[in-house]
């Protein structure tokens, strides 16, 4: 039996791409109204998404629209939590984690044409967002520890 991706598996690529960031704080709790806007930028974080799509999918591009519009909702109204968020791009559209992790690993080797993660760490008031494209690591394809740094993380099955 297949097992299905673990997005716990994916690995960066340090050495390709710089991070592209966005830092802010939420504002403090105001009786009566809750937690109010998170003060972000994230203009660069949606550009870089957006041209992504538009370079990687040859239809449906519009579908990392609701990913971002979920990620500025969380964002609006505060609740925006420390998580990971991936995107990925094929063909037919934009993917997020849980049709990722949907997927068999033969099958996400076969599909994506790019994969990104937009990491969120909140500690306290503070926010901070990366976005970093990534690669995945099949343990069942790498026999140690020294080969997944020696590879940078990439299954030799999903070597482009």
């Amino acid at each position: 039996m297949r097992e299905t991706v673990d997005l716990r598996k994916f690995t960066e690529y340090s050495y390709i791409d710089k991070d592209i960031t966005a830092n802010g704080t939420v504002n403090p709790y105001v009786a009566n109204i809750g937690y109010g806007r998170t003060n972000i930028n994230i203009s660069r974080i949606v550009d870089k998404l957006i041209r992504l799509a538009a370079k990687y999918t040859d239809r449906y591009a519009s579908d990392v629209l609701i990913d971002i519009q979920n990620i500025i909702k969380t964002l609006e109204d505060g609740s925006i939590d420390t998580h990971d968020h991936f995107f990925g791009f094929r063909e037919s559209g934009v993917d997020h984690n849980g049709f990722i992790e949907s997927r068999y690993e033969d099958e996400l080797c076969a599909e994506y044409r790019s994969m990104w993660r937009l990491r969120t760490e909140r500690e306290g008031d503070e926010v901070r967002m990366a976005l970093r494209r990534v690669r995945y690591h099949s343990p069942a394809k790498v026999a140690n520890e020294d080969e997944v740094q020696e590879t940078m993380g990439v299954a030799p099955s999903c070597k482009r």
